[in-house]
C-alpha cells in the first residue's frame, strides 16, 4: 500500500537540466495591438514581462507529446496509453449512461512539467523583421494580397531547460528518453514556420536528477532553496541516464504501419554557390544605414548624389551599422524554389506517361485532358479542396460521436484516420511539401556564408518607356546583390517514402546543372546557382522499409540508426559514378529515383473512375 500511495503523491521527482541553443532565428508570436511596439510588424515575436524573450513552456511540451503521439503510432508494443500516462489525461465528457473508457485509465493531470525557457545572459533588443509572400504557381510571381513580415529572434541565443517528472514509472522514463533523443536528433522545430529552416532548436541536456521527498536530507534542501538544491545535488549524466532506462527495451516499427508520419529523417547538406552572375534575396536593412556600410566595406568613397540603397541582399550581424553583416539565404526563399522545381519535375514527368501512355497519334486536347487528371502536382496552390475537406469532417464527426472513449483515444483515432485520407487525396507535391491539410515532410535550413568570404556588386537599374524606347522619368533604381558566395544548408526529409527520395536526388541533379535559381530579378538573368552535396546522414528506425533496405539492424536499447556518408561533391554529378564506398547510397538513390518514376507514371492512373463515381455520389446526396 505504501509503494501505491507514493505513486500519487509527488514525492518521487526527475529533473533533466540543460540548456536550449537556438541554430536557427525563432519565431514564436503573440497578438500585440498594431501601434504599441517599437516598429510595427504583422507577427511580433513573444516577449516576457521583462522585456526579454523566452521559449513558453508549453510550446515545448506540446512539440514533446506531438514526438511521443508519433512514435507510439508506429514502434511495436507502444500505443497512446503510454502517451497519457506521462502527459495525463483530460477529465472524461461522458453522456448520461455511458461506460466509462475502453483503456480503463484514471483522468490525471500531466506527470510532466515542463518550464518557460529563460535567456540567459544579456538581451541587446536584437530581433529582425523578414517580409513573406505567398506565390502564383501559375506565374511564378507574388500573389496578389498575400504579403506579410513577421519578427524573429536571431540564431545563438542560449535559453536554460527545466524538465521535471513527477511519480514516473519505467516506461514514462523510456517514453521521456526517446523524445528527449528524437528532439536531441532530428530536425523538429519549435514555433512557426519549421518547414522553411526557422525554429531548430539544439537540445542540450545535461544531468538528470533525482529527489526523494519521502527522504528527509532531499526534503529540508528542496524547501530551503528548490532550485539551488536541485542544481547542486549531485546527479547522472545524460547519456548514462538514456543507457540506463533504454537498456531493457527493444524498437521496432510495427509491420504494415502508415508510412505517412513515421519520425525518421534523411538529412542532406550541401553547398550552393554564387559565382559570378549577381543573386539577390532583399532584406529590410535601414535604406542609408546599409549604403554607408557598403562604403566601410569597400573602403571606399563615392560622390553620388544618392545617398541610400534601394534593394539590399539580407544579412545578419551584431553591429547596428552592419559593418559586420554577412549575407544568409532564407529557407523560405530556398523552400519556395526548391518546391516550385519539384512541382516542375513532377509535372514534366505527369506529361510524359500521359504521353507515353495515350500514344503519339492521340489528340492533344485529349492528352492533356487525362494530364490533367493524373497530374502529380498542382498548378494553382491556392485552389480549394472541397471535397477532400467534407471526407476530413465527416471522419473527425463520427470519431468523435464514439462511445466508450476517452476523448484523447477520439482525437487519436481521427488523427490516424484523417492523415490516410489527406495523404491519399493530395497529389505528390503536397504530401511532400504541405498543404492547408498537410504538414511539410521536407524541412529546408537557413544557408549561411561558409568561409566568411563574399562579393557584391552595385547595379544601377533604369525603366524603359516602350513606345518610344527611352528612359522613364524617376523610375530610376539600384540594387545590391551578392555576385561571389558559398553557403550551406541542409534538406531534411521526413518519414519513409523511397519516392520522396528519389524527388529530392533530382532536384539536386538540376541544382547541379544550374537550372534551379532563386531571389529575384531571375528573368533579367539574376538568380543563378550551383549546389553540390557534401554530406547525407539517415536517422532511421529499426524495421522500416529504408533501414531495412541500407541493411540496418535493430539494436537492444537505441532506438534510432545512424548512417552517414561523405560525400564531397560527389553527387549529384552521376549516380552511377559514385565510388564503391558508396554503392548502399548509390544502390538505395536509384531505387528512389525507379519509384518516383512509378509512382508518377501510376498516379490516380487506375483510380479515376472509383473517385469519379464517388463524387456523382456526392452530388446526388447534395441534389437530395
Amino acid at each position: 500500500m505504501s509503494d501505491n500511495f507514493n505513486l500519487m503523491t509527488g514525492a518521487k521527482r526527475l529533473y533533466l537540466l540543460g540548456t536550449i541553443q537556438t541554430t536557427a532565428p525563432l519565431h514564436i508570436g503573440w497578438r500585440a495591438e498594431v501601434g504599441v511596439l517599437p516598429h510595427e510588424t504583422d507577427q511580433p515575436v513573444l516577449l516576457g514581462w521583462d522585456g526579454k524573450p523566452y521559449i513558453p513552456g508549453t510550446s515545448l511540451s506540446g512539440v514533446m507529446r506531438t514526438v511521443a503521439t508519433q512514435l507510439v503510432a508506429v514502434l511495436k508494443d507502444w500505443g497512446l496509453k503510454d502517451v497519457l500516462s506521462l502527459f495525463g489525461t483530460a477529465r472524461p465528457k461522458r453522456e448520461e449512461g455511458e461506460q466509462s473508457t475502453a483503456l480503463q485509465l484514471p483522468s490525471h493531470p500531466s506527470k510532466l512539467r515542463v518550464r518557460h525557457a529563460r535567456l540567459k545572459g544579456d538581451w541587446q533588443g536584437w530581433t529582425e523583421v523578414r517580409d513573406g509572400v505567398g506565390i502564383d504557381r501559375k506565374r511564378g510571381a507574388a500573389r496578389k494580397g498575400i504579403k506579410f513580415d513577421y519578427e524573429i529572434l536571431p540564431k545563438g541565443l542560449e535559453f536554460d531547460l527545466w524538465i521535471e517528472l513527477r511519480d514516473g514509472n519505467e516506461r514514462d522514463e523510456a517514453l521521456l528518453a526517446m523524445v528527449l533523443t528524437a528532439l536531441e536528433t532530428l530536425p523538429f522545430s519549435v514555433g512557426a514556420k519549421g518547414g522553411s529552416g526557422l525554429g531548430a532548436l539544439n537540445w542540450r541536456i545535461k544531468k538528470a536528477v533525482r529527489v526523494d521527498l519521502t527522504n528527509k536530507d532531499d526534503l529540508l534542501g528542496f524547501l530551503m532553496n528548490r532550485d539551488d538544491f536541485v542544481r547542486q545535488k549531485e546527479g547522472q549524466g545524460w547519456e548514462s541516464w538514456r543507457t540506463e532506462v533504454l537498456k531493457d527495451f527493444s524498437f521496432s516499427v510495427e509491420e504494415n504501419t502508415p508510412i505517412t508520419r513515421i519520425p525518421q529523417a534523411f538529412v542532406f547538406t550541401y553547398e550552393l554557390t554564387v559565382q559570378g552572375e549577381p543573386v539577390l534575396i532583399r532584406g529590410r536593412a535601414e535604406p542609408a544605414m546599409a549604403f554607408e556600410a557598403l562604403k566601410k566595406r569597400k573602403g571606399i568613397e563615392t560622390h553620388r548624389g544618392k545617398e541610400a540603397l534601394d534593394a539590399v541582399w539580407i544579412g545578419t550581424g551584431n553591429e547596428v551599422e552592419m559593418t559586420d553583416w554577412q549575407p544568409i539565404l532564407p529557407g523560405s526563399s530556398l523552400r519556395g524554389a526548391f518546391r516550385s522545381h519539384c512541382e516542375r519535375i513532377l509535372r514534366t514527368l505527369s506529361w510524359h506517361y500521359t504521353r507515353k501512355d495515350l500514344g503519339e497519334k492521340a489528340d492533344i486536347s485529349e492528352v492533356y485532358e487525362e494530364y490533367c487528371r493524373r497530374r502529380a502536382a498542382k498548378v494553382d496552390l491556392w485552389e480549394g479542396n472541397g471535397e477532400l475537406r467534407r471526407k476530413v469532417e465527416e471522419v473527425w464527426e463520427k470519431q468523435m460521436k464514439q462511445k466508450g472513449l476517452e476523448e484523447e483515444q477520439k482525437w487519436f483515432e481521427a488523427g490516424k484516420e484523417m492523415a490516410q485520407i489527406v495523404w491519399d487525396g493530395s497529389d505528390l507535391a503536397e504530401r511532400l511539401f504541405g498543404s492547408t491539410l498537410w504538414r511539410s515532410l521536407v524541412v529546408v535550413s537557413e544557408a549561411y556564408l561558409k568561409d566568411n568570404g563574399f562579393s557584391e556588386m552595385l547595379f544601377d537599374h533604369l525603366a524603359v518607356e516602350r513606345f518610344s524606347g527611352g528612359a522613364l522619368e524617376h523610375k530610376k533604381f539600384d540594387t545590391l546583390p551578392v555576385t561571389e558566395a558559398t553557403f550551406e544548408g541542409k534538406v531534411a526529409v521526413f518519414g519513409d517514402e523511397k519516392w520522396a527520395l528519389g524527388l529530392i536526388a533530382l532536384l539536386f541533379k538540376d541544382l547541379a546543372d544550374g537550372l534551379v535559381r532563386i531571389g529575384s530579378a531571375k528573368t533579367r538573368g539574376f538568380g543563378k546557382v550551383t549546389a553540390k552535396v557534401t554530406k547525407v546522414e539517415a536517422f532511421l528506425l529499426p524495421n522500416s522499409q529504408l533501414a531495412k533496405s541500407l541493411g540496418m539492424k535493430a539494436e537492444k536499447g537505441k532506438v534510432w540508426q545512424y548512417r552517414s556518408w561523405q560525400l564531397q561533391g560527389k553527387f549529384p554529378e552521376s549516380l552511377q559514378s559514385l565510388p564503391n564506398d558508396l554503392k548502399d547510397l548509390k544502390d538505395l538513390l536509384s531505387d528512389c529515383v525507379s519509384e518516383l518514376n512509378e509512382k508518377v507514371k501510376n498516379f490516380r492512373r487506375n483510380h479515376l473512375e472509383g473517385a469519379e463515381s464517388d463524387e456523382l455520389a456526392h452530388q446526388g446526396e447534395v441534389g437530395q
